[in-house]
């Protein structure tokens, strides 16, 4: 079993229906990616849009992560052992995009911002 769909059934066991996977707003990344060219002018739109994309990366992981926090405490808030190791066990993989997006946009970003 997958630990999302372990995490759904653990909230079903509360009252909560999860659901399907939440999905973000379709527009976002074009309508960055249109601001930027705009901002930039010159700027290669295809690197203007890598870096958006990172961007969403990186913000999506950190939100992430702060969720499987949350989620953590609560487990530990209802002694909920099963929970609370789904969670130790997802969270790293979390931190480590976040620290991957972080890296290539520091990479990425003098390049494509500054030439």
């Amino acid at each position: 079993m997958r630990d999302r769909d372990r995490i759904a059934e653990i909230a079903a066991d509360y009252g909560e229906d999860l659901g399907r996977d939440p999905k973000g707003e379709p527009g976002l990344p074009s309508k960055l990616r249109e601001r930027g060219s705009e901002l930039m002018g010159r700027r290669s739109g295809v690197a203007l849009a890598m870096l958006a994309d990172l961007r969403e990366v990186y913000t999506m992981a950190a939100g992430v992560s702060v969720d499987w926090e949350m989620l953590a405490q609560a487990a530990q808030g209802i002694k909920h052992q099963d929970l609370l190791a789904v969670c130790q066990r997802c969270h790293p993989e979390t931190l480590r995009q976040m620290r991957w997006a972080n890296g290539k946009l520091k990479e990425a970003s003098t390049q494509i911002l500054v030439s």
